[in-house]
């Protein structure tokens, strides 16, 4: 995935590690990683972790609070989130402000036996944010809030259920090299690294910056300090690389839980009348 701003090469190149919640929260504390800053609400009690996946619970004890968290990407870095709400059709109950652009909100719904999830995929990076405040407990934190690009994609209403956010992968925007690799026509004539001198002329046939003794690789290694490269436009997403996600398409099977909610019902009335 490459990206070109003022006539310099980025890539977003994927780094290991990071999908893990508690090390990517350790990375945070020390001024480093994807996230710029976080909230998490009712401690780790209420923002339960298991590797790549964090789950914010619901508290249904009278007089308590349940779990909230807010996560803020950091400049130049970009992460996929799975989210599932354990609650049906919520991305129906009238949360979104903005039409999400394709591939940085995909959103549908699942259904195992009688439970209803509410599924999406979502593309935070360089200041995205997303907050969940499961019964509206909390003022610092959205119910359940999306920004992207500087605008507010979704804000939702208190859910009272469980909600999952689960790391997908973190990549970094980097400067891209333009070394080539590859092997030299025999007869030397080809032009391997396309900077228009033949290889058995070229003092490095591999670098298109170094065409002779002296020559300096122009190659920006770092992006200084944390300086966003790009500010993309929510509604203009015209030569920005696109993160292609599963698709999440509505369940084509909604009846299914219905049916097992059903028969589960049925078999307990069986039950009784044996009895």
């Amino acid at each position: 995935m490459r990206v070109i701003v003022d006539g310099v090469r980025y890539q977003w190149t994927r780094i290991e590690g990071l999908e893990n919640w508690n090390a990517a929260f350790q990375e945070s504390d020390r001024g480093k990683g994807w996230i710029e800053s976080y909230k998490r609400k009712g401690g780790n009690s209420y923002t339960q972790i298991n590797g790549d996946k964090l789950t914010v619970i619901d508290e249904d004890i009278p007089l308590s609070k349940s779990g909230g968290f807010y996560v803020k990407v950091r400049n130049n870095y970009r992460v996929g989130l799975r989210v599932r709400i354990d609650k049906g059709n919520y991305w129906d109950s009238g949360g979104f402000k903005r039409k999400p652009s394709p591939g940085r909100f995909n959103f549908g719904y699942a259904s195992l036996g009688p439970f209803q999830f509410s599924d999406a995929f979502i593309i935070l990076e360089s200041g995205d944010a997303l907050s969940v405040d499961i019964d509206g407990d909390y003022d610092d934190v959205a119910q359940f809030k999306v920004v992207q690009g500087g605008q507010v994609i979704f804000n939702g209403s208190a859910i009272n259920r469980n909600v999952s956010l689960k790391i997908d992968e973190v990549r970094i925007l980097r400067p891209e090299q333009d070394e080539v690799q590859g092997p030299l026509e025999g007869d030397g004539q080809g032009d391997l690294d396309g900077d228009g001198v033949i290889d058995s002329e070229d003092f490095d046939p591999y670098d298109p910056d170094i065409q002779k003794e002296g020559d300096i690789d122009d190659d920006p290694f770092e992006i200084e300090d944390d300086e966003a490269v790009i500010i993309y436009d929510q509604e203009d997403i015209g030569g920005y690389e696109i993160y292609v996600s599963p698709n999440l398409k509505p369940d084509p099977f909604p009846f299914l839980g219905y049916l097992g909610l059903a028969a589960f019902f049925s078999l307990i009335l069986r039950g009784s009348s044996n009895g």
